[in-house]
This record gives C-alpha cells, structure tokens and sequence, in this order.
C-alpha cells in the first residue's frame, strides 16, 4: 500500500514530534535528535512497533514512551522522524500502521522528517525526493546530526 493510495481526511494536527523505533535503529542520530529537541521544551516522544525495549544497531536499549498501538487511528501529528538503521527501516516499511501515520500527518500538512539512512523507506512507500513535490517531507542532507536536529527544531518552532 502506498501513501498516496490511502485517502485521509482532513484532521486538526497534534502538535507534537515522534520519533518512530524498531530494533536496530541508528542510535546516534535518534538520541541526539531526542536529547536537542527535549532540551529547548519541545513535545517530543520515542514511538515503537511494540512495546518493551528496542535495541539499536550497536546494542542500546530504549525503553519508549509509547507503542503504536496506544495512538489514536488516523492521527496526524505535526512532525514524524524516521531514524536510520537497515533493520529498522525494514521493520517501519513493513507496517502498515506506520503507511497509515505517515499518510495523516503528510495530508494535513505535518511534517515527515527522513534519516539519510532510511531514504530506502521512500522508495517502498512509493515516495521519493524526484517524484514528491512535497515541501512537507524533509532529507537530511547535513553530514551533521545536529544541524540536521537544529533545523528540524527550528521547523517546529515556526508555527
């Protein structure tokens, strides 16, 4: 299933950031992007495909504030990070839930941030930098995690 297939109505967005987690995510950038935004106060949570502990690709275990399951159907958040990472990307694309996240919040003009590391995860969402004129989804193209932070920061912080 495609973004673009799925038709979401038009809701009123939360203003709030989440992180997506699966197993073998890309510890670095997610803590960094995690530590910066908590740091100047933004609403800011870690999200998993399943509850419990998720490890990342070097062994760190996060415990998450919330699982997918404990968000409400078709809510469109204002910003949605996707970390790097191969297993996690796999594990994120795969999901149906998380097509159906993405898909709110990119329909009701919230932000969908992109980890260099899981661009792979355009391509099976049928999203990519050529066939999306979409100014609402965001590359990181800084070789720096924290001007990549910085800028996301900065996005949300322009209400």
């Amino acid at each position: 299933m495609l973004v673009q297939e799925l038709i979401v109505p038009k809701k009123r967005l939360i203003d709030q950031i989440i992180i997506l987690l699966a197993a073998g995510f890309e510890e670095n950038a997610t803590i960094t992007m995690l530590h910066q935004m908590r740091q100047v106060g933004l609403p800011v949570s870690l999200v998993s495909l399943t509850g419990g502990l998720v490890t990342g690709e070097y062994g760190v275990a996060i415990q998450p504030d919330y699982t997918l399951e404990q968000l409400r159907v078709g809510t469109a958040y204002r910003m949605i990070i996707v970390p790097g990472g191969s297993l996690c990307t796999t594990s994120l694309a795969i999901d149906p839930r998380v097509h159906r996240l993405l898909a709110s919040s990119l329909n009701n003009a919230g932000f969908v941030a992109i980890l260099s590391k899981a661009e792979s995860l355009l391509a099976q969402f049928g999203l990519s930098p050529k066939e999306m004129r979409c100014h609402n989804l965001i590359f990181k193209k800084e070789k720096c995690i924290h001007l990549f932070a910085d800028t996301l920061v900065e996005l949300f912080q322009q209400r």
